[in-house]
């Protein structure tokens, strides 16, 4: 026979009505966050960078080398640069 596993889905709240009594007993616990249970108010990717990007000075971006996305390689790493 083994080890009996109990499943459970939901808040903390509505997970703690359902525990049956573990009192004495030890237990091996794992927690996932489900997937519909992002962060509220967190930033979709894009909004995320477009607020990066819009906080970063234009005298910023217009200091960065003509070739810089072909070549980001070579300044992020040292490789050679592409003709």
């Amino acid at each position: 026979m083994g080890v009996p596993v109990i499943e459970l889905e939901g808040t903390w709240e509505e997970i703690s009505r359902q525990l049956p009594d573990f009192d004495g007993k030890r237990l091996h616990v794992s927690v996932r966050l489900a997937e519909d249970s992002a962060v509220e108010g967190a930033d979709s990717v894009d909004a995320a960078l477009a607020r990066i990007w819009n906080e970063v000075p234009d005298a910023s971006w217009e200091s960065l080398p003509a070739d810089f996305g072909d070549n980001l390689d070579h300044y992020l790493y040292g490789s050679a640069k592409r003709q």
